[in-house]
């Protein structure tokens, strides 16, 4: 079998973006993971995307089918601001947007992934095994999900990372802690609510933050001086979504402290009467110390102005974010894991996403240290999808040299 041109692995929102602008220009692809796998296994029914509906969309090379264009087919409602998008509807805008170009992901996990001499070789864990001349990553947030050192030992039936509940069926009527201020922490306690979940808000921000509403009419003035991006308000946000390769361009500490700062803990603003007056809170507050019985956990928690208590739960969510670190990679070889330029604990990319491993791209969550926070959204889709494919389009391509040809 001939090696492919392209090995994509990941087949979410950043994977089938990249595949959709390959195809479009005859490359010789192959794609490789569940489609929208994340999406569909990891994120809980109801939940309601922290993006709008104009800043939801995959990427084809021409725009002709965005997340309007799918409602507009289906009779779904759809406004681009101000209706929330459900979950459900955007996996299956994902999987039509698969159909729509004819994209065809090959449902293997990755078990090994070596380089020798130009070619990449990819071992999967059914026993498969492809070569490619360049690996696209687009593996997204979940090997990147952090879990707090102190709650590393505790057993999974007590302690569990947000992106670990598709149902949330087995915590109603239980009671239940949730560590964080972010909008994944806030959309469990308001699902957990509804279903009649006893649920506590751990978090040491002193207050939780939620997006404006945003207004329906902008006059020009407002819109100058504070221009709405895809990911928040403001000209730094603007930069961010529309020029990511300018905040490439800058230095790495910049960046670094941009990625970091610019976008602090928050949750839609249609999040705030669900959370307001019906659920309760412990903010400015820490966690200190824990103590785990079979089917209980009790935390000892420290406010900024109360003397430590503790408190007993049935199950504590950790909605503790990600961090990237490669070392989560387990297929990556301890080969290219050295040959990998890091940068601020992620991978020094090119202006194409090309790592220091000549032919290795990353996209996404794990772009996000190069190429700005917009990485860490849906509405970073179009950037990398259309310099992969032009820059491996621009690459030589080997000369298939044929028998009649030799003799």
């Amino acid at each position: 079998m001939r090696p492919l041109d392209v090995a994509i692995i990941g087949a979410g929102p950043y994977g089938l973006s990249v595949a959709a602008h390959l195809r479009r220009r005859d490359v010789d692809y192959a794609i490789f993971g569940a489609p929208m796998e994340l999406w569909q296994k990891n994120m809980p029914a109801g939940m309601l995307l922290n993006t709008d509906g104009r800043s939801s969309n995959l990427s084809d090379p021409d725009g002709l089918f965005k997340l309007s264009d799918f409602c507009a087919r289906n009779a779904v409602p759809y406004d681009p601001v101000h209706t929330p998008v459900r979950k459900d509807l955007f996996v299956s805008y994902g999987l039509a947007f698969k159909n729509r170009f004819g994209l065809h992901p090959l449902p293997w996990l990755l078990s090994a992934l070596t380089k020798s001499r130009d070619l990449f070789h990819l071992h999967f864990d059914n026993g498969e095994h492809r070569s490619a001349r360049n690996v696209v990553i687009a593996v997204g947030l979940l090997p990147f999900r952090h879990i707090p050192s102190m709650f590393a030992a505790t057993p999974s039936s007590l302690v569990s990372h947000s992106s670990a509940f598709s149902n949330l069926a087995g915590l109603a009527g239980r009671e239940v802690a949730i560590l964080g201020a972010g909008a994944s922490a806030l959309d469990l306690a308001a699902l957990l609510n509804e279903q009649g979940t006893r649920v506590t808000l751990i978090t040491r921000s002193p207050h939780l933050s939620f997006d404006g509403t945003p207004p329906r009419h902008r006059s020009a003035l407002r819109r100058m001086l504070r221009p709405h991006s895809k990911i928040g308000a403001g000209w730094l946000m603007q930069a961010c979504d529309s020029a990511p390769q300018f905040i490439h361009a800058l230095p790495s500490t910049v960046r670094h402290r941009m990625v970091n700062t610019a976008l602090a803990p928050s949750a839609p603003y249609f999040l705030r009467p669900q959370i307001n007056d019906r659920i309760e809170k412990r903010t400015a507050t820490t966690i200190t110390a824990t103590k785990s019985s079979g089917t209980a956990i009790t935390l000892t928690l420290q406010s900024a102005i109360h003397a430590p208590r503790t408190q007993r739960f049935d199950h504590l969510i950790l909605a503790t974010g990600y961090r990237l670190a490669l070392e989560r990679l387990g297929f990556l070889s301890a080969q290219l894991r050295a040959g990998i330029a890091l940068r601020h604990g992620g991978p020094e990319l090119s202006g194409n996403f090309e790592s220091s491993v000549p032919g290795l791209f990353f996209t996404g969550f794990a772009s996000a240290p190069a190429f700005g926070p917009v990485m860490r959204f849906l509405a970073g889709t179009p950037h990398p999808a259309r310099r992969l494919a032009h820059h491996i389009l621009a690459q030589p391509r080997p000369v298939m040299v044929t028998a009649y040809a030799q003799a």
